[in-house]
């Protein structure tokens, strides 16, 4: 019943339903279905109010229903849509009869984590961003400022001192060859992304490299902790088993050495192991994490621990986020400070140079 081919991509991507209009259709869901609106005439209702593909989807969905299929069932012909936990949560619903407050989860959740999501993508972004306008600023500067005023000094016949010739000599190498450094640099970037997609073991070590870096990997580490133990707790407060909380948590996990380590904590799982174990051994993990997980699993309240653990590398993910910020911009502030003071110096310099010549 899955779509598949040039029908999947179509549903996908094509008519791709915006992140806004999915929360806005969960939250409805929950409210209707919570009033006591069956589930057919929800949707009904929210598709007789919706605009653009979400329209066309939920058509789909009312005709799948009223061919007797179970809601969790739309998610086949959309994917993009419907992840697997979404779906997972919903069809432990249909089971339990408990699917408003099923829809009102999934909706608090999905707003949690876009905003949790928008905030890292911004801590992230920031020093990219600042670092892009200092180089924008050197190349200016040596592209721009320098060659005129150093032009102007040799017409005057004064000679230009070590520091002004050596700005100059920089300035001059940049404008010949910004073609070449602006291409290689492009191949570069572009082919170390490349191989990072490709090879698994070149994102292991990158990744692992990058969890040791201070402040960046910190937020990296306790981003996927936090965003772990919240999906985990979630699923398993549905009534959705395990092992398939595990895989369907994984999914959502980017950072190799973690993920790494949730595959260990599977296969222990499957031989009956402790859950927390591969946590206490995994070096990068912080010990409380483990000790945390370890005491829920031994008290038979994992889901409780979980979403403390979610609240305490949430707030501790802020923290770091913070920190960052408040960093970057005296560091930033200093770098180019520093560049705009070599090239100040060397102009002055010159002007020096020129009086001097001038018989000032």
């Amino acid at each position: 019943m899955k779509a598949k081919g040039a029908e999947h991509f179509y549903r996908n991507h094509i008519r791709k339903v915006p992140q806004k209009q999915k929360n806005n259709f969960f939250r409805l869901m929950g409210i209707l279905m919570g009033a006591g609106v069956p589930v057919l005439k929800a949707v009904k209702m929210i598709q007789r109010s919706s605009r653009g593909n979400i329209k066309l989807l939920l058509k789909d969905a009312v005709a799948l229903i009223e061919q007797g299929n179970d809601f969790s069932k739309i998610g086949r012909y959309y994917p993009v849509f419907f992840d697997k936990m979404t779906l997972s949560m919903i069809g432990a619903g249909e089971k339990s009869g408990n699917l408003p407050e099923i829809f009102k989860e999934v909706h608090h959740n999905l707003e949690k984590k876009a905003k949790f999501k928008r905030k890292i993508r911004g801590a992230m972004t920031m020093p990219i961003v600042t670092l892009l306008f200092a180089v924008g600023v050197v190349f200016f500067m040596a592209i721009k400022v320098i060659p005129a005023f150093s032009g102007f000094l040799s017409s005057m016949g004064a000679e230009l001192p070590a520091l002004t010739q050596m700005v100059l000599d920089i300035s001059t190498y940049l404008l010949d060859n910004w073609k070449n450094i602006a291409t290689y640099s492009a191949a570069v970037f572009v082919s170390l992304i490349v191989i990072y997609k490709a090879s698994k073991q070149v994102r292991y070590y990158l990744d692992y490299v990058l969890i040791y870096t201070p402040l960046v990997g910190s937020i990296m580490l306790y981003s996927a902790l936090t965003n772990f133990s919240n999906t985990m707790s979630k699923l398993i407060g549905s009534g959705v088993g395990l092992v398939e909380s595990l895989e369907i948590s994984m999914e959502g996990i980017n950072l190799m050495p973690f993920k790494k380590v949730l595959e260990n904590v599977k296969e222990v799982i499957i031989s009956g192991g402790n859950f927390s174990v591969p946590f206490q051994e995994a070096k990068f993990v912080p010990l409380i994490y483990a000790d945390i997980l370890q005491a829920g699993e031994e008290s038979g309240n994992l889901e409780d621990a979980l979403v403390q653990l979610m609240n305490i590398y949430e707030e501790e993910t802020n923290q770091r986020i913070f920190i960052l910020e408040q960093a970057i911009t005296p560091i930033m502030t200093l770098l180019i400070g520093l560049v705009v003071g070599v090239v100040a110096a060397s102009l002055i310099l010159g002007m020096v140079s020129l009086w001097s010549a001038t018989g000032g």
